[in-house]
């Protein structure tokens, strides 16, 4: 069952970078570049690609230079060669939900009493290594072509006639039922 006149809203947002670094342990939060959201919303949820920008508070790029140090590279002890590089990369693509579309639901208000995707309860599920695919739609083919898909991404998990197999729904089924035997 497809609804494809559904009006679905369009919305960016961007969450600000950030420098909270602080001598005291408990009060360090360290710095974090810009992060943009791409939601496009309808009467039953939102489907949201969110992405990290790489970019950081000018002033913190220019305190690392004056130490001599690139802010872009940096140690990582879980990385190949010890080192990371800091540019845009996907974070996530998911949906929010106002119903239960999902096997083992996950409900969800971003540390709010309502969900700013739903405007209320939210049943949510997502994925970092899917998010990519958005990514890659929105650098070689550019704003409309990844909107097209977010659009698709919505109607596949809200009107295609089987419910939506999220993560939960996946571990569910390699999990082993009650009467198996190892």
């Amino acid at each position: 069952m497809s609804n494809k006149k559904e009006k679905l809203v369009r919305e960016f947002n961007s969450r600000a970078a950030f420098d909270k670094r602080d001598p005291d342990p408990k009060k360090n939060y360290g710095i974090h570049g810009c992060d943009l959201w791409f939601a496009v919303k309808g009467k039953k949820g939102a489907a949201v690609f969110m992405m990290n920008s790489g970019w950081f508070l000018p002033e913190t790029i220019r305190e690392y230079h004056k130490k001599g140090q690139n802010l872009f590279v940096f140690e990582n002890k879980f990385a190949k060669d010890g080192l990371s590089v800091m540019y845009p990369m996907s974070v996530d693509i998911g949906i929010h939900s106002k119903k239960n579309i999902f096997y083992g639901e996950i409900v969800k208000a971003h540390g709010k009493k309502s969900c700013n995707f739903t405007g209320g309860k939210c049943f949510y599920d997502g994925s970092a290594i899917s998010s990519e695919k958005f990514m890659n739609i929105l650098i070689s083919e550019g704003s409309e072509k990844m909107w097209a898909a977010l659009e698709k991404y919505y109607h596949d998990a809200f009107y295609r006639d089987k419910r939506h197999i999220g993560l939960g729904e996946m571990i569910g089924a390699l999990m082993p039922k009650k009467n198996d035997r190892l």
